[in-house]
């Protein structure tokens, strides 16, 4: 993914950092010049961030791992400023596997809150009381920086347990709710049905944080921009994770055979990089199969023509140019399809790949210009789901 950097890996799962997390330094930047915070209380700021983080990456692995034991691959974790993410290659074969895989990271949090209560009450339970640790209620004890450490790390794991059990997208107890619900509706419409659930937790969460109930009990405004920024997040989130289940459904049902282009444009090796540049400036075609006599050898991708245009490279041949830049399409093995594939395999294949256009064999069938069926390109799948979401 953009913007992120590889820190881990984990059982096999790339952990990786947004770089939008450079934000979070922010926070101590404010504490130490505007408010004037010790040293200490930065060192301890920062110990519960780097905690506090541990735990988001702890949940996001409960996730991957109950994922995995269903057979469903994780492509990797983002952590960001707003939590974690753990991305999955496959989509679920039943409801209940995803009702299994979403309340898994709420459950590592309770586990986490329980082995933290226990801690406390064992260490400190004959001067403070689990109420107390729990609502952080004022106590001479509390001063203490690692005690205080760990109170806020239980307050944050039960947060985390309590929080991501709401019936609102994209918390994972909008997640269990649409599974068991899909187990009588089916996905969609089980989706359908979380998503107004969600719309309306969020509305609520507006009212109150744009601060309209305030303003109807008192005549004043008391906005929570904070909370407000992440009630639309989540509107965002429901929009989105309905458009992606509609586009699975649509996806699922439609094959290659009904966006095949038959039509298409090929160039050698030994053509000038004038002719592609100009193909592509018509607009009608993005990507080219670059041929060597029969043998269909890589793809030309519409970044390498802009690239060539912008260096003023035009008139050189395509294999001069693409040694030049130390492009290998000759050297990596470009990706294919056929007809029978899913559009939505053909989809995740293109977008994971970044080949937006493939050509189309029959299966097993050698990659020669005698063999090749037509082209499929990332375009023409968009346009089609548009059209066929229009149609509907």
């Amino acid at each position: 993914m953009k913007y992120t950097i590889q820190i881990a890996r984990i059982a096999g799962i790339p952990i990786l950092l947004h770089s939008s997390f450079v934000l979070l330094l922010a926070f101590p930047a404010y504490l130490h010049f505007v408010r004037h915070a010790p040293p200490k209380t930065l060192i301890l700021f920062v110990l519960f961030i780097i905690a506090l983080f541990g735990c988001v990456l702890l949940h996001e692995l409960g996730h991957a791992l109950a994922a995995r034991y269903y057979k469903i691959k994780t492509k990797d974790i983002i952590l960001l400023p707003v939590g974690g993410v753990a991305r999955l290659e496959n989509t679920f074969h039943r409801p209940m596997q995803e009702a299994v895989v979403a309340i898994a990271g709420p459950f590592v949090n309770f586990f986490l809150f329980l082995i933290i209560s226990i801690l406390l009450l064992i260490f400190y339970g004959y001067k403070l009381t689990f109420i107390e640790s729990l609502m952080g209620q004022p106590n001479a004890l509390i001063t203490q920086p690692d005690l205080l450490l760990w109170i806020a790390l239980l307050q944050a794991n039960g947060a985390l347990a309590v929080f991501n059990m709401f019936p609102a997208f994209p918390m994972d107890g909008s997640r269990v709710f649409r599974a068991l619900a899909a187990t009588q509706l089916g996905r969609t419409r089980a989706t359908q049905l979380a998503a107004g659930i969600s719309y309306a937790v969020v509305v609520v969460l507006l009212v109150h944080s744009t601060g309209l109930w305030h303003y109807f009990k008192t005549g004043f405004f008391k906005t929570e921009w904070l909370l407000v920024g992440f009630s639309l997040f989540m509107w965002r989130a429901t929009q989105k994770e309905y458009q992606q289940v509609v586009l699975d459904e649509l996806l699922k049902r439609h094959t290659v055979a009904n966006v095949l282009r038959t039509q298409f444009t090929t160039f050698q090796g030994s053509d000038p990089m004038h002719l592609p540049i100009t193909a592509l400036t018509k607009g009608i075609e993005s990507d080219f199969l670059l041929v060597s006599g029969e043998h269909i050898v890589g793809i030309l991708a519409r970044e390498t023509l802009i690239e060539a245009s912008n260096q003023k490279k035009a008139a050189d041949t395509i294999d001069d140019f693409l040694s030049q830049q130390a492009i290998k399409n000759r050297d990596v093995p470009y990706q294919i399809a056929s007809k029978q594939d899913t559009i939505k395999t053909i989809y995740i294949k293109m977008s994971e790949t970044e080949q937006y256009l493939l050509p189309v064999f029959e299966p097993n069938a050698e990659r020669n210009r005698g063999n090749l069926q037509g082209v499929v390109d990332m375009n023409m799948i968009q346009n089609y789901i548009k059209i066929q979401k229009q149609l509907r």
